[in-house]
């Protein structure tokens, strides 16, 4: 098992864990970045405290809260195996009304020796501690590879779609002392119903041919290894498209945690789209 590199020249190998080993840490933000900063519930938007493992590419401004939720070029995972290979995941925690619960299946089949495909459907869903904190992530991604002596082949798609209800906070932090989280009020309830979206689509091709032909070095006179001249090379054609889309609505508006409302008291409707296309070539 192995993920390409931040440039997608040369693959990196990812260790091939099925045992149960720290099989409690299932979170895939934890696994990204240790510690972590968020509301409060898994999920929900987020950012790393360990300012390197932060995603600081400014094309991935629009969902870099939520990247490790998430199947983007960065972080698909390809695979070779003799025999189809099937994960299933599934946990459960917390109360009732608090319940954070994650589901993941995986499948990987090698059609020959050079050719796999796989895919991955991924569910994050929590109910939160607080009042209209509730989190449903849902990502599903399809990819494959080809790796022959001479012509190597990567592709990928990825659909996103993640929603998170907004509270606005705690309207009053006193409340923590005497209450239950489900108790406290919050600055956005029921008749807000505010929600956030981030709807992401992404596809990745790479296509790598080199030159010659592999050889095993010979020894020479003096019983030393060396390798034999001969002309080498590699072109690299890298194709990706990404398409992301921040909506954010409201259907009671007319409070005082927005300020003035010059458009609409009723209902709002906010909407942020981007989409790269990156077309590049190596020799």
């Amino acid at each position: 098992m192995w993920k390409l590199s931040p440039d997608q020249t040369e693959e990196l190998k990812v260790p091939f864990d099925t045992t149960f080993s720290l099989f409690h840490q299932y979170r895939l933000a934890d696994k990204y970045s240790p510690l972590n900063a968020s509301p409060g519930s898994y999920g929900l938007p987020f950012y790393q405290l360990n300012f390197f493992d932060r995603v600081t590419d400014p094309d991935k401004y629009l969902g870099w809260y939520y990247y490790p939720f998430m199947y983007q070029p960065g972080n698909y995972l390809f695979m070779n195996t003799q025999v189809p290979f099937t994960e299933l995941v599934w946990t459960y925690g917390g109360l009732r009304d608090q319940a954070e619960q994650t589901f993941r299946i995986r499948h990987s089949q090698n059609v020959n020796r050079k050719l796999n495909f796989a895919l991955v459907y991924d569910i994050v869903y929590n109910l939160g501690q607080y009042n209209y904190q509730q989190s449903s992530d849902k990502s599903f991604a399809f990819n494959g590879s080809y790796r022959g002596d001479n012509y190597k082949a990567y592709f990928a798609y990825g659909l996103n779609n993640i929603k998170t209800y907004e509270n606005g906070g705690i309207s009053d932090l006193s409340q923590l002392e005497t209450l239950e989280t489900r108790n406290i009020a919050v600055n956005l309830g029921g008749l807000s119903k505010a929600l956030s979206y981030l709807k992401n689509s992404n596809f990745m091709l790479v296509q790598r041919y080199t030159l010659g032909k592999k050889t095993t070095s010979v020894a020479d006179s003096s019983g030393s290894a060396r390798e034999p001249f001969w002309l080498s090379g590699s072109f690299s054609h890298i194709l990706m498209i990404d398409g992301n889309r921040r909506s954010y609505e409201d259907n009671n508006p007319d409070t005082v945690f927005y300020g003035p409302v010059y458009i609409s008291d009723r209902h709002t409707f906010d909407s942020l789209s981007a989409r790269t296309i990156k077309n590049t070539t190596h020799i």
